[in-house]
């Protein structure tokens, strides 16, 4: 294996540590969430249980100051039966004193269900702030563990850094760019094993993608320290086609560069730059524009 291909293997080796660093952590810092979640959404029972509760109470405590005014006025009202002077005004104050005493029986009846929903409430308020109590116990413990996760690993994952950032250097930075790209999309695995399918014939597959690998490819992948070899294990395009859009590169920087006026035969380059990034996207198709007509698809 070249020597460019040996040392993105070191460093995806690198990154995968370092992934499996950041998913502990991920997964400490979710299960912290996950209880500071169900601690915030039973703060919100229990506030909403206990405002019920007052609003109980205080229907409660209205009924309670009628059933007191009710029975002064009953008492009242026997004051002025006891000196009632004629049949008459006994009569109507005996029916008043009676319609009172069935409103004040009434009065009475809504109080105890209202003592009885208040003792309900009290009772599902108490269960609410027990489990509120259990989870904030819950969060510090999560928090803690996702301390100490953080103090083991600090370390580790500082000596990891250091290793890349070295690993990284030692690389051309098109390649170092390219790797970082796909090691970031894909959690750390950016490259992936060629197999071999069978012992007796040149069959190969991508252990990533299961995609079959011709014997050119992998002779490519294999033995090619350069760009070229990184870009056809990335892109599965043919050398050839890599050569060709390498070159129009080239020409590209001595245009800017040094004012060189390519030649026709360039298009043909260009093309096979944009099928070479095309591959290396792996998005849908393309349609590339033509000088004349209609823009008619390239393939």
């Amino acid at each position: 294996m070249g020597a460019t291909l040996e040392a993105l293997r070191a460093l995806q080796e690198i990154d995968l540590q370092i992934n499996d660093i950041k998913q502990q952590l991920a997964r400490r810092e979710t299960a912290v969430r996950i209880q500071q979640k169900k601690l915030a959404e039973l703060r919100q029972t229990e506030k909403e249980q206990y405002d019920q509760l007052l609003t109980v109470q205080k229907d409660t405590d209205a009924l309670d100051l009628d059933l007191k005014a009710r029975a002064a006025h009953v008492a009242k009202l026997r004051t002025q039966l006891n000196t009632a002077k004629t049949n008459k005004e006994y009569a109507a104050v005996l029916q008043e004193i009676n319609t009172q005493k069935a409103d004040e029986t009434h009065v009475e009846s809504s109080v105890m269900e209202l003592l009885q929903e208040i003792d309900r409430k009290k009772t599902a308020l108490a269960e609410t702030r027990n489990q509120a109590e259990e989870i904030e116990l819950k969060v510090e413990q999560a928090r803690q563990q996702l301390q100490r996760t953080r103090e083991s690993l600090a370390d580790r994952l500082e000596t990891l850094d250091k290793r890349r950032t070295e690993a990284t250097a030692a690389l051309d930075p098109p390649v170092a760019h390219m790797f970082d790209r796909t090691s970031e999309r894909y959690e750390g695995e950016a490259m992936a094993r060629i197999v071999r399918t069978h012992p007796r014939r040149d069959e190969f597959i991508c252990d990533g993608c299961y995609m079959t690998l011709n014997l050119e490819r992998f002779n490519a992948v294999m033995t090619r320290d350069e760009v070229k070899a990184v870009l056809a294990y990335l892109s599965g395009a043919a050398l050839p086609l890599i050569e060709q859009a390498l070159g129009v590169i080239e020409i590209r920087n001595q245009v800017v560069h040094e004012g060189y006026h390519p030649t026709e035969q360039v298009v043909d380059g260009v093309y096979d730059l944009l099928r070479l990034v095309g591959l290396l996207i792996r998005g849908p198709g393309f349609e590339f524009p033509v000088a004349r007509g209609a823009n008619a698809w390239v393939s």
